[in-house]
Parts: C-alpha cells; sequence; structure tokens
C-alpha cells in the first residue's frame, strides 16, 4: 500500500513541476544573446517583450522569427531595412534601431 501511495506523490509531483514548465514557455523564451562583430553584444529579453509590452508569441514567431534559437540569422543590415527587429523597431511602433543603437548594443 506505501508504493501505491509513493508512486501517486511522485506522479503528483512531477505533473506539477511539468505544468510549471508550461507556463514558462507560455510567458517566455528567456534570454537570448547576439554575438555583434563591431558593436556590444545584444541581450534579447523575451520576458520583457512579453510581459512588459503584452506581446503574444505568435506576434512574432513564426513570421518574422522561427522558434529555433538563432535559426534567423538575424542581420543588422536587415534589421536596418525593416526585417527581423526592425519590423517594429522603426521609430513608429517601437524606438528607431537606426538612431539608438545602446538602447541594444551594451559593452
Amino acid at each position: 500500500m506505501k508504493f501505491k501511495n509513493l508512486v501517486f506523490v511522485l506522479a503528483v509531483f512531477f505533473a506539477f513541476i511539468f505544468s510549471l514548465n508550461l507556463v514558462t514557455l507560455a510567458v517566455g523564451g528567456g534570454n537570448i544573446t547576439f554575438q555583434a562583430k563591431t558593436m556590444g553584444n545584444v541581450l534579447f529579453s523575451h520576458d520583457k517583450h512579453v510581459t512588459l509590452h503584452k506581446l503574444a508569441c505568435n506576434k512574432c514567431h513564426t513570421s518574422i522569427f522561427k522558434y529555433k534559437k538563432f535559426s534567423s540569422g538575424v542581420k543588422m543590415d536587415e534589421i536596418n531595412n525593416g526585417k527581423f527587429c526592425g519590423v517594429c523597431h522603426n521609430g513608429k511602433i517601437a524606438f528607431d534601431v537606426k538612431k539608438e543603437c545602446a538602447k541594444c548594443h551594451k559593452k
């Protein structure tokens, strides 16, 4: 009888842990650091974009970015031409990446 209780408790515990992981995935995908060649690296915060700015995941995925980390091959000239981050960071929807480099590039 004790073995069945232990199995039940473990099943409930792992179900709880699994559910926390799903909630975390629904809120954001963590931070991503993009390596920059000539300027400081860029730390992208999913939490900031999803929670603070109230953006749904499908706002950017998969139309602008793929879900797989670093699969988009983000390049600054493409961002400046309105792709990737530049879709929103154009000075109309969000700050302009061409004018405020230090907001993303940290030394």
